[in-house]
């Protein structure tokens, strides 16, 4: 899939995207939603937390706050941004064992369900809102740990793979 350059196609993109991680959340059994699935991944109530965490940020860096920490140096994100930043923005491939900042990661909990979903779809319109405001701003960017500014048809894109990629996650889960 190519990059919408149009923001309604975009923005309908991620209305979906979000219906669809609301949908798969909710579809994980109660006896499930705070168990990890081993020690290394997160349970399904930290995923929802998470994303929830990565809206918060978006939004606030789209209403003129900082955004991520860039942790890579210039040629290392070059490097990295030339390999992989193609294949998760146009296939929507996320590199395996990619690690979320100390920003967006979230605690153990417990996280209720409910509440949590309507912080998360609260968190997520706010941030669309405000990302698609600014759609034609070249100045304002979205800002990603390890690929640096990206423009703004770029981060509603990864936004919309980002949450389609741990809807999948949560489906996994629930099954």
């Amino acid at each position: 899939m190519r990059i919408p350059n149009d923001p309604a196609v975009a923005r309908a993109d991620h209305q979906r995207a979000i219906a669809d991680f609301v949908a798969a959340a909710r579809a994980v059994p109660a006896d499930r939603w705070e168990r990890r699935p081993d020690d290394a991944h997160w349970s399904p109530a930290q995923i929802v937390e998470h994303l929830r965490l990565t809206y918060d940020v978006v939004g606030a860096q789209f209403a003129g706050g900082p955004g991520l920490r860039v942790r890579t140096n210039w040629l290392l994100r070059a490097l990295l941004r030339w390999k992989f930043l193609e294949g998760i923005l146009e296939r929507g491939i996320f590199p395996k064992g990619a690690a979320a900042p100390r920003e967006i990661r979230p605690a153990n909990g417990p996280f209720e369900r409910e509440p949590l979903l309507a912080a998360l779809q609260q968190a997520a319109a706010a941030a669309e809102e405000r990302l698609f405001a600014h759609w034609n701003s070249p100045e304002r960017v979205m800002t990603h740990h390890v690929f640096g500014a990206l423009d703004t048809p770029q981060g509603a894109r990864l936004a919309t793979v980002h949450t389609l990629h741990h809807a999948k996650q949560l489906r996994a889960l629930a099954g």
